[in-house]
Protein backbone atom coordinates (compact mmCIF):
# COMPACT_ATOMS: atom_id res chain seq x y z
CA UNK A 1 0.00 0.00 0.00
CA UNK A 2 2.93 2.50 0.87
CA UNK A 3 5.62 2.70 -1.61
CA UNK A 4 7.50 0.32 0.65
CA UNK A 5 4.95 -2.30 -0.31
CA UNK A 6 2.90 -2.23 2.59
CA UNK A 7 -0.32 -4.03 2.23
CA UNK A 8 -2.03 -3.26 5.44
CA UNK A 9 -3.58 0.14 6.85
CA UNK A 10 -1.80 0.24 10.38
CA UNK A 11 1.81 -1.78 9.32
CA UNK A 12 1.18 -3.64 11.67
CA UNK A 13 -1.00 -6.79 10.72
CA UNK A 14 -4.37 -7.23 8.81
CA UNK A 15 -5.39 -8.12 12.18
CA UNK A 16 -4.75 -4.72 13.54
CA UNK A 17 -6.50 -3.47 10.79
CA UNK A 18 -9.73 -5.24 11.92
CA UNK A 19 -9.61 -4.03 15.29
CA UNK A 20 -8.89 -0.28 14.09
CA UNK A 21 -12.13 -0.46 11.49
CA UNK A 22 -14.35 -1.44 14.63
CA UNK A 23 -12.56 0.75 16.85
CA UNK A 24 -13.62 3.43 14.57
CA UNK A 25 -17.11 2.32 14.37
CA UNK A 26 -17.48 1.49 17.81
CA UNK A 27 -16.19 4.70 19.48
CA UNK A 28 -19.45 6.44 18.09
CA UNK A 29 -21.20 5.05 20.06
CA UNK A 30 -21.43 7.10 23.35
CA UNK A 31 -22.02 3.84 25.14
CA UNK A 32 -18.56 2.04 24.52
CA UNK A 33 -15.93 1.90 27.13
CA UNK A 34 -12.65 0.23 25.61
CA UNK A 35 -10.86 -2.89 23.90
CA UNK A 36 -9.10 -5.12 25.44
CA UNK A 37 -6.36 -7.17 23.36
CA UNK A 38 -5.77 -10.92 24.60
CA UNK A 39 -2.45 -10.87 23.07
CA UNK A 40 0.25 -8.73 20.92
CA UNK A 41 -1.08 -10.07 17.14
CA UNK A 42 -4.50 -8.80 17.77
CA UNK A 43 -6.21 -12.37 16.83
CA UNK A 44 -8.38 -11.77 20.12
CA UNK A 45 -9.57 -8.90 21.52
CA UNK A 46 -13.16 -7.54 22.85
CA UNK A 47 -15.21 -4.31 22.56
CA UNK A 48 -16.81 -3.35 26.22
CA UNK A 49 -19.91 -1.93 25.71
CA UNK A 50 -22.22 -0.81 28.74
CA UNK A 51 -24.39 -3.51 28.72
CA UNK A 52 -22.63 -6.03 26.30
CA UNK A 53 -19.51 -7.38 25.15
CA UNK A 54 -18.79 -8.36 21.37
CA UNK A 55 -15.83 -11.22 21.08
CA UNK A 56 -13.44 -11.31 18.14
CA UNK A 57 -11.60 -13.60 16.74
CA UNK A 58 -9.41 -12.70 13.37
CA UNK A 59 -8.61 -16.12 11.42
CA UNK A 60 -6.64 -14.31 8.68
CA UNK A 61 -6.05 -17.54 6.90
CA UNK A 62 -5.53 -17.94 2.61
CA UNK A 63 -8.03 -20.86 2.36
CA UNK A 64 -11.56 -20.14 3.27
CA UNK A 65 -12.77 -20.69 6.89
CA UNK A 66 -14.44 -24.24 7.22
CA UNK A 67 -16.79 -26.22 9.93
CA UNK A 68 -14.02 -27.14 11.82
CA UNK A 69 -11.90 -23.59 11.83
CA UNK A 70 -15.40 -22.31 13.08
CA UNK A 71 -16.26 -24.86 15.40
CA UNK A 72 -12.80 -24.71 17.10
CA UNK A 73 -13.51 -21.38 17.69
CA UNK A 74 -16.70 -21.89 19.35
CA UNK A 75 -16.03 -24.73 21.28
CA UNK A 76 -13.02 -22.21 23.19
CA UNK A 77 -15.79 -19.95 23.35
CA UNK A 78 -17.94 -22.16 25.15
CA UNK A 79 -15.35 -21.94 28.10
CA UNK A 80 -15.74 -18.36 29.05
CA UNK A 81 -18.73 -16.97 30.55
CA UNK A 82 -20.85 -15.25 28.62
CA UNK A 83 -23.45 -12.20 29.14
CA UNK A 84 -27.00 -12.60 27.71
CA UNK A 85 -26.24 -9.66 25.42
CA UNK A 86 -22.67 -10.97 24.54
CA UNK A 87 -21.99 -11.47 21.08
CA UNK A 88 -19.07 -13.21 18.71
CA UNK A 89 -17.70 -12.41 15.81
CA UNK A 90 -15.14 -14.21 13.96
CA UNK A 91 -13.76 -11.98 11.01
CA UNK A 92 -12.13 -14.38 8.29
CA UNK A 93 -11.04 -13.26 4.56
CA UNK A 94 -14.02 -15.99 2.83
CA UNK A 95 -15.98 -18.54 4.55
CA UNK A 96 -16.75 -22.48 2.98
CA UNK A 97 -19.42 -22.26 0.72
CA UNK A 98 -21.12 -25.08 2.19
CA UNK A 99 -20.37 -23.74 5.64
CA UNK A 100 -21.67 -20.50 4.63
CA UNK A 101 -25.09 -21.91 2.74
CA UNK A 102 -25.44 -23.37 6.50
CA UNK A 103 -24.79 -21.01 8.24
CA UNK A 104 -27.17 -18.26 6.48
CA UNK A 105 -29.67 -21.38 6.76
CA UNK A 106 -29.32 -21.84 10.57
CA UNK A 107 -29.67 -17.73 11.21
CA UNK A 108 -33.01 -17.24 8.50
CA UNK A 109 -34.55 -20.26 10.70
CA UNK A 110 -33.05 -20.23 14.05
CA UNK A 111 -35.78 -21.37 15.85
CA UNK A 112 -34.27 -24.79 14.40
CA UNK A 113 -31.61 -24.34 16.97
CA UNK A 114 -33.55 -24.66 20.00
CA UNK A 115 -35.92 -27.36 18.73
CA UNK A 116 -33.79 -30.40 17.59
CA UNK A 117 -32.26 -33.68 19.46
CA UNK A 118 -28.90 -34.78 18.65
CA UNK A 119 -30.66 -38.56 18.29
CA UNK A 120 -33.03 -37.60 16.15
CA UNK A 121 -33.51 -39.06 12.78
CA UNK A 122 -36.43 -36.44 11.23
CA UNK A 123 -34.16 -33.41 11.86
CA UNK A 124 -33.25 -31.00 9.49
CA UNK A 125 -30.70 -31.74 7.09
CA UNK A 126 -28.77 -29.07 7.76
CA UNK A 127 -28.31 -29.77 11.88
CA UNK A 128 -27.60 -33.80 10.17
CA UNK A 129 -24.12 -32.06 8.48
CA UNK A 130 -23.53 -30.08 11.65
CA UNK A 131 -23.81 -33.19 13.62
CA UNK A 132 -22.05 -35.28 11.03
CA UNK A 133 -19.11 -32.66 10.95
CA UNK A 134 -18.56 -33.18 14.74
CA UNK A 135 -20.51 -30.07 16.09
CA UNK A 136 -21.77 -30.88 19.67
CA UNK A 137 -25.62 -29.36 20.26
CA UNK A 138 -24.25 -26.87 22.46
CA UNK A 139 -21.95 -25.28 19.71
CA UNK A 140 -24.73 -25.56 17.00
CA UNK A 141 -27.12 -23.47 19.43
CA UNK A 142 -23.86 -20.98 20.09
CA UNK A 143 -24.28 -20.00 15.97
CA UNK A 144 -27.19 -17.57 17.11
CA UNK A 145 -25.13 -15.12 19.12
CA UNK A 146 -22.35 -15.58 16.34
CA UNK A 147 -21.70 -13.33 13.35
CA UNK A 148 -19.07 -14.65 10.68
CA UNK A 149 -17.70 -11.59 8.83
CA UNK A 150 -15.95 -11.81 5.55
CA UNK A 151 -13.77 -9.31 5.10
CA UNK A 152 -11.79 -10.34 1.61
CA UNK A 153 -8.47 -9.36 1.56
CA UNK A 154 -6.00 -6.72 3.23
CA UNK A 155 -6.53 -4.13 0.39
CA UNK A 156 -10.31 -4.52 0.94
CA UNK A 157 -9.93 -4.27 4.53
CA UNK A 158 -7.47 -0.80 4.24
CA UNK A 159 -10.13 0.39 1.81
CA UNK A 160 -12.76 -0.13 4.15
CA UNK A 161 -11.14 2.27 6.92
CA UNK A 162 -10.29 4.87 4.30
CA UNK A 163 -13.86 4.44 3.13
CA UNK A 164 -14.84 5.84 6.66
CA UNK A 165 -12.66 8.54 6.71
CA UNK A 166 -14.27 9.52 3.34
CA UNK A 167 -17.92 9.16 4.72
CA UNK A 168 -17.24 10.59 8.13
CA UNK A 169 -14.96 13.60 7.28
CA UNK A 170 -14.22 13.67 4.71
CA UNK A 171 -10.41 12.91 4.03
CA UNK A 172 -9.27 11.52 0.84
CA UNK A 173 -6.19 9.29 1.83
CA UNK A 174 -4.22 7.93 -0.49
CA UNK A 175 -2.31 4.91 -0.06
CA UNK A 176 1.13 7.26 -0.26
CA UNK A 177 -0.40 9.21 3.04
CA UNK A 178 -0.32 6.25 5.16
CA UNK A 179 3.17 5.52 5.77
CA UNK A 180 3.94 8.53 7.61
CA UNK A 181 0.97 9.57 9.02
CA UNK A 182 -0.53 6.16 10.34
CA UNK A 183 2.79 6.36 11.96
CA UNK A 184 2.73 9.01 14.21
CA UNK A 185 -0.76 7.92 15.38
CA UNK A 186 -2.79 4.81 15.21
CA UNK A 187 0.43 2.49 14.95
CA UNK A 188 1.62 3.54 18.11
CA UNK A 189 -1.04 3.57 20.24
CA UNK A 190 -2.34 -0.08 18.76
CA UNK A 191 0.62 -1.49 19.73
CA UNK A 192 0.67 0.30 23.05
CA UNK A 193 -2.87 -1.35 23.41
CA UNK A 194 -1.22 -4.70 22.65
CA UNK A 195 1.14 -4.70 25.51
CA UNK A 196 -0.97 -2.84 27.90
CA UNK A 197 -4.26 -5.12 27.26
CA UNK A 198 -6.63 -2.71 26.71
CA UNK A 199 -7.11 1.25 25.24
CA UNK A 200 -10.13 3.25 26.36
CA UNK A 201 -12.67 5.48 24.47
CA UNK A 202 -11.29 8.28 25.66
CA UNK A 203 -7.64 7.77 24.85
CA UNK A 204 -8.85 6.26 21.32
CA UNK A 205 -10.27 9.45 20.56
CA UNK A 206 -7.74 11.85 21.59
CA UNK A 207 -5.44 9.73 19.03
CA UNK A 208 -8.19 9.89 16.50
CA UNK A 209 -8.13 14.20 16.99
CA UNK A 210 -4.43 13.62 16.39
CA UNK A 211 -4.77 11.80 13.39
CA UNK A 212 -7.74 14.18 11.80
CA UNK A 213 -5.07 17.38 13.03
CA UNK A 214 -2.37 16.16 11.55
CA UNK A 215 -3.81 15.32 8.17
CA UNK A 216 -5.82 18.52 7.56
CA UNK A 217 -2.05 20.21 7.37
CA UNK A 218 -1.22 18.14 4.78
CA UNK A 219 -2.87 20.22 1.81
CA UNK A 220 -2.72 17.95 -1.14
CA UNK A 221 -4.96 15.12 1.66
CA UNK A 222 -7.08 17.34 2.80
CA UNK A 223 -8.22 18.81 -0.32
CA UNK A 224 -6.70 17.50 -3.58
CA UNK A 225 -8.13 19.30 -5.56
CA UNK A 226 -4.59 20.51 -7.64
CA UNK A 227 -3.42 16.99 -7.53
CA UNK A 228 -6.78 16.29 -9.55
CA UNK A 229 -5.89 18.86 -11.98
CA UNK A 230 -2.49 17.49 -12.64
CA UNK A 231 -3.66 13.73 -13.31
CA UNK A 232 -6.57 14.70 -15.46
CA UNK A 233 -6.87 17.03 -17.06
CA UNK A 234 -10.17 19.03 -17.16
CA UNK A 235 -11.85 16.95 -14.97
CA UNK A 236 -13.28 19.65 -12.69
CA UNK A 237 -15.15 21.54 -15.24
CA UNK A 238 -16.90 18.21 -15.52
CA UNK A 239 -18.20 18.56 -11.88
CA UNK A 240 -20.21 21.62 -12.73
CA UNK A 241 -23.08 20.68 -14.45
CA UNK A 242 -24.86 17.92 -15.12
CA UNK A 243 -24.80 18.38 -18.91
CA UNK A 244 -21.05 18.56 -18.67
CA UNK A 245 -20.97 15.61 -16.07
CA UNK A 246 -22.16 13.42 -18.77
CA UNK A 247 -18.75 13.51 -20.53
CA UNK A 248 -17.25 12.33 -17.49
CA UNK A 249 -18.88 8.60 -18.47
CA UNK A 250 -15.85 7.93 -20.87
CA UNK A 251 -13.18 5.30 -20.70
CA UNK A 252 -10.66 8.02 -20.66
CA UNK A 253 -11.94 9.35 -17.74
CA UNK A 254 -12.96 6.42 -15.91
CA UNK A 255 -10.00 4.34 -16.22
CA UNK A 256 -7.72 6.52 -14.40
CA UNK A 257 -9.99 7.20 -11.96
CA UNK A 258 -10.93 3.95 -11.16
CA UNK A 259 -7.02 3.44 -9.99
CA UNK A 260 -7.46 6.15 -7.76
CA UNK A 261 -8.78 6.16 -4.69
CA UNK A 262 -8.55 9.77 -3.88
CA UNK A 263 -10.58 10.50 -7.09
CA UNK A 264 -12.99 8.43 -6.02
CA UNK A 265 -14.06 10.09 -2.79
CA UNK A 266 -13.00 13.36 -4.13
CA UNK A 267 -15.86 12.99 -6.78
CA UNK A 268 -18.09 11.54 -4.48
CA UNK A 269 -17.59 14.40 -2.38
CA UNK A 270 -18.02 16.53 -5.13
CA UNK A 271 -21.48 15.09 -6.09
CA UNK A 272 -22.67 14.59 -2.77
CA UNK A 273 -23.10 18.60 -1.63
CA UNK A 274 -24.10 19.18 -5.76
CA UNK A 275 -27.50 19.44 -6.52
CA UNK A 276 -27.10 16.66 -9.49
CA UNK A 277 -30.11 13.87 -9.67
CA UNK A 278 -28.42 10.59 -9.38
CA UNK A 279 -29.78 9.59 -12.42
CA UNK A 280 -27.18 12.28 -14.08
CA UNK A 281 -24.59 9.98 -12.41
CA UNK A 282 -25.70 6.61 -11.93
CA UNK A 283 -22.56 5.62 -14.11
CA UNK A 284 -20.24 7.08 -11.52
CA UNK A 285 -21.66 4.38 -9.12
CA UNK A 286 -22.27 1.18 -10.84
CA UNK A 287 -18.98 1.72 -13.11
CA UNK A 288 -16.85 2.97 -10.14
CA UNK A 289 -18.16 2.78 -6.42
CA UNK A 290 -19.81 -0.33 -6.80
CA UNK A 291 -17.15 -2.11 -9.13
CA UNK A 292 -14.95 -0.81 -6.26
CA UNK A 293 -17.06 -2.28 -3.70
CA UNK A 294 -17.65 1.28 -1.97
CA UNK A 295 -20.97 -0.27 -0.97
CA UNK A 296 -20.77 2.39 2.22
CA UNK A 297 -19.69 5.10 0.17
CA UNK A 298 -22.86 4.60 -1.94
CA UNK A 299 -25.55 4.59 0.88
CA UNK A 300 -23.93 7.54 2.22
CA UNK A 301 -24.07 9.33 -0.87
CA UNK A 302 -27.86 7.87 -1.69
CA UNK A 303 -28.35 9.21 1.81
CA UNK A 304 -27.86 12.79 0.77
CA UNK A 305 -29.24 12.48 -1.76
CA UNK A 306 -32.54 10.87 -0.55
CA UNK A 307 -32.64 14.13 1.66
CA UNK A 308 -32.17 16.52 -1.15
CA UNK A 309 -35.13 14.54 -2.55
CA UNK A 310 -32.59 14.41 -5.86
CA UNK A 311 -32.37 10.32 -6.52
CA UNK A 312 -35.48 8.13 -7.93
CA UNK A 313 -37.18 6.39 -4.90
CA UNK A 314 -37.36 2.69 -7.00
CA UNK A 315 -33.90 3.46 -7.40
CA UNK A 316 -33.17 3.69 -4.20
CA UNK A 317 -35.59 0.99 -3.30
CA UNK A 318 -33.53 -1.37 -5.28
CA UNK A 319 -30.10 -0.60 -4.33
CA UNK A 320 -30.94 -1.51 -0.37
CA UNK A 321 -32.96 -4.42 -0.86
CA UNK A 322 -30.15 -6.11 -3.53
CA UNK A 323 -27.35 -5.09 -0.85
CA UNK A 324 -28.86 -5.36 2.14
CA UNK A 325 -26.28 -7.91 3.63
CA UNK A 326 -23.35 -5.79 2.06
CA UNK A 327 -25.00 -2.55 4.25
CA UNK A 328 -25.43 -5.08 7.53
CA UNK A 329 -21.82 -5.40 6.94
CA UNK A 330 -20.83 -2.24 6.46
CA UNK A 331 -22.45 -0.74 9.56
CA UNK A 332 -24.73 1.49 7.69
CA UNK A 333 -28.19 -0.88 7.55
CA UNK A 334 -29.78 0.88 10.32
CA UNK A 335 -30.16 4.35 8.10
CA UNK A 336 -30.69 2.52 5.18
CA UNK A 337 -33.91 0.46 7.09
CA UNK A 338 -35.19 4.39 7.79
CA UNK A 339 -35.27 4.83 4.21
CA UNK A 340 -37.25 2.00 3.80
CA UNK A 341 -40.05 3.46 5.83
CA UNK A 342 -39.67 6.75 4.92
CA UNK A 343 -40.35 5.42 1.03
CA UNK A 344 -42.91 3.16 2.44
CA UNK A 345 -44.75 6.26 4.01
CA UNK A 346 -44.61 8.26 0.63
CA UNK A 347 -46.03 5.82 -1.08
CA UNK A 348 -49.39 6.78 -1.14
CA UNK A 349 -50.62 4.50 -4.31
CA UNK A 350 -48.94 1.36 -2.95
CA UNK A 351 -46.67 0.99 -6.13
CA UNK A 352 -44.08 -1.09 -3.63
CA UNK A 353 -45.77 -2.56 -0.95
CA UNK A 354 -45.47 -6.04 -2.46
CA UNK A 355 -41.63 -5.01 -2.98
CA UNK A 356 -41.16 -3.84 0.51
CA UNK A 357 -43.03 -6.64 2.22
CA UNK A 358 -41.17 -9.21 0.61
CA UNK A 359 -38.20 -7.39 1.91
CA UNK A 360 -38.89 -6.84 5.21
CA UNK A 361 -40.42 -10.72 5.34
CA UNK A 362 -37.35 -12.18 4.54
CA UNK A 363 -34.52 -10.45 5.00
CA UNK A 364 -35.55 -8.96 8.52
CA UNK A 365 -38.89 -10.01 10.00
CA UNK A 366 -38.88 -13.90 9.24
CA UNK A 367 -35.65 -14.47 10.86
CA UNK A 368 -37.10 -12.72 14.08
CA UNK A 369 -40.27 -14.54 13.98
CA UNK A 370 -38.76 -18.02 13.97
CA UNK A 371 -36.25 -17.34 16.36
CA UNK A 372 -39.38 -16.40 18.88
CA UNK A 373 -41.73 -19.13 18.08
CA UNK A 374 -38.30 -22.12 18.75
CA UNK A 375 -38.23 -20.44 22.10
Amino acid sequence: MSKAGQRNFTGISAQADVALLHLLQACKNSDFQQIVVEGEKWEDFTLIFDDHKEHFEVKWHSKPASYSLIRRVIEKELMKSYGENDLLKIVVKKVNKNFKLSYDYINKYSWLLWSFDEKDQNQSDVIKKFLHKNWRKEAIRFLERTEVIELESDEYLSERISEYFAIEDPFYLDPDDQESIVAQSFREILRAGAKGGSIPRQEFLNTLDYFKDHIAGKSESFSPGDSIRDQIKNIIPLLKSEDRLKMLDDDKYLSPISKKRRLIFYITDKLQKSPFKVRAFEFFIEKILLKRDYVGLTMHLLEEKWKQQTVDDRYLLDFVTTRYKKLLYNFNYHDALKIIEEIAENDSLGRYDEDILNFLKSKVLEPLTKEKEGR
